[in-house]
């Protein structure tokens, strides 16, 4: 996984400034504008159900999450599955069938009341609105 780091021995300020730094200078001088001002200088050190702690200590509510978060961080019963599949198969080889995408398509139709019979997992948002077009 990749860590933010800070020089050896360096306060949590540190972490804050590096990442606000690296934002500017590979992403956006205006992203890291908006995140100083939204975290007042601070920056995520990690999170769990819907807090967020950060690096100068404070707890903040997560009201802005998406995708699997919105069942909270590091929610015991998605981080039950995530490991189990991990164990079992980290990534598919997207060219072979696997059991795990057809179960996961069959819920999905099942769910929608089998007004939608047939799946399609994409890459990612773009897919589904390139489908939807």
């Amino acid at each position: 996984m990749l860590e933010p780091s800070a020089p050896p021995g360096a306060a949590a300020p540190d972490i804050a400034r590096v990442t606000f730094r690296r934002i500017q200078r590979h992403m956006s001088p205006g992203i890291a504008l908006s995140g100083k001002f939204a975290g007042q200088g601070a920056v995520e050190a990690s999170a769990s159900g819907c807090e967020v702690l950060l690096s100068d200590g404070r707890s903040v509510l997560d009201f802005g999450s998406y995708a699997v978060t919105l069942l909270g961080h590091r929610n015991p019963a998605v981080v039950a599955a995530v490991r189990s599949q991990l164990d079992a198969m980290p990534t598919s080889t997207r060219s072979l069938a696997s059991p795990v995408s057809a179960l996961a398509a069959e819920r999905v139709s099942d769910y929608l009341g089998g007004g939608l019979n047939r799946v399609y997992f994409g890459i990612n948002g773009a897919d589904a609105v390139e489908a939807a077009v």
